[in-house]
């Protein structure tokens, strides 16, 4: 089986991404690296979904470290990270005044090192159930799902980090194609975004597009592998900053599957 379909005569089975499209991704060592957004309004009240390309050299399972952050205080937060309790995590949490308002957690991910991953995180504010983590377009086994609050605002007030979390945590991994959509997004479109063959048409997906907050393609978009500016596609004008020796490398199209 492969895509859902039966590998049989007359049915081709789908063909998935094991890389993000492109020839470059943004690579954070783990020391003091990151991507800085400036801060923007896209989930108060809301339904959002996170979405990128991650791959990791070392091991995945990491106590407590963060994949993405806003750069606010401990006490009001929206985190991405991983944790290892004898498998490994990843999550998502967003707190208000230090108290729980979201947490979406897998089972063990079963990630590899060296490889890459599509993650996407859907929150879904009005329904704790229908909030999910997908791994290369497929719903992840979660140990949580927690909607605590559907009316306080999580507009967190902060600029936010890719590789880096608000106590100054960082988190070594080279990262690809980020996303922020203003919408809790489906299984068919997180796999759009999935397998997609290029910008031009992801954005021809109405559902996609309308939705857009943030689109880093990180080397793909005008910057084309240099500089210090990661440009947003989304067509907002909210790029990103490279920071601490943050860097581009080429993407090699030997990870194709």
């Amino acid at each position: 089986m492969l895509g859902g379909l039966s590998n049989t005569t007359g049915v081709k089975a789908p063909k998935l991404r094991s890389r993000p499209k492109g020839e470059y991704a943004v690579r954070c060592d783990g020391t003091d690296d990151y991507v800085e957004i400036s801060d923007f309004v896209y989930a108060t009240t809301g339904d959002f979904t996170i979405s990128f390309w991650i791959k990791k050299a070392s091991s995945w399972d990491e106590a407590t470290s963060s994949v993405f952050g806003h750069t606010q205080n401990k006490s009001n937060s929206i985190y991405i990270g991983t944790k290892h309790t004898g498998t490994g995590r990843i999550f998502l949490n967003a707190a208000v005044s230090a108290s729980t308002i979201i947490m979406i957690e897998t089972n063990d991910h079963g990630m590899e090192e060296d490889k890459w991953y599509h993650l996407a995180f859907v929150v879904d504010r009005s329904s704790a159930s229908d909030s999910k983590i997908y791994i290369d377009g497929e719903e992840s086994l979660l140990v949580t799902q927690t909607i605590s609050n559907t009316t306080t605002s999580v507009d967190i007030n902060g600029n936010m980090r890719i590789a880096a979390n608000i106590a100054g945590g960082v988190f070594d991994a080279d990262y690809k194609d980020f996303m922020i959509h203003s919408a809790a997004l489906s299984q068919k479109h997180i796999k759009k975004i999935y397998q997609h063959k290029g910008k031009k048409r992801l954005l021809s997906i109405s559902r996609l597009k309308d939705n857009l907050e943030l689109y880093l393609p990180l080397g793909d978009g005008t910057e084309a592998g240099s500089g210090t500016t990661v440009y947003d596609m989304s067509g907002n004008g909210r790029n990103g900053t490279l920071n601490n020796g943050a860097t581009y490398i080429s993407i090699d199209k030997g990870e194709l599957k």
